[in-house]
């Protein structure tokens, strides 16, 4: 029978990395939105979207595997960190909080496996 401690704690690293997950769709999409002069059109748009929806698959995806969440979020900081290798302030400011989130999905799966 787990501790009850254990099981509370599992429950706020699991709440902690799916708030964190919305919080980065969250992030992306004020970038998509943001008011720019001339038309992008339908496919401009949807490619400003693009992070965020794949952010929204993986927290979908991540709801009851934090391991997946880690993962992935991992990843997309990496893969955005070798794109824009040559703008610091951009890998900082994109990657910085993708890594965190993945940490927070680390948290929820240490601590559940723990419970």
């Amino acid at each position: 029978m787990p501790d009850q401690g254990i099981a509370a704690t599992a429950g706020i690293a699991r709440w902690c990395a799916r708030m964190a997950s919305f919080g980065m769709v969250v992030f992306f999409v004020l970038f998509a939105i943001r008011p720019e002069e001339g038309s992008e059109g339908f496919l401009g748009r949807i490619m400003q979207l693009l992070p965020a929806l794949i952010c929204t698959a993986l927290l979908v995806l991540s709801w009851k595997r934090p391991l997946i969440g880690m993962l992935g979020f991992l990843a997309l900081a990496l893969i955005y960190g070798w794109w824009a290798r040559d703008r610091w302030d951009w890998v900082l400011a994109i990657s910085g909080p993708l890594i965190v989130v993945a940490g927070f999905h680390a948290w929820a799966w240490v601590a559940g496996r723990k419970g």
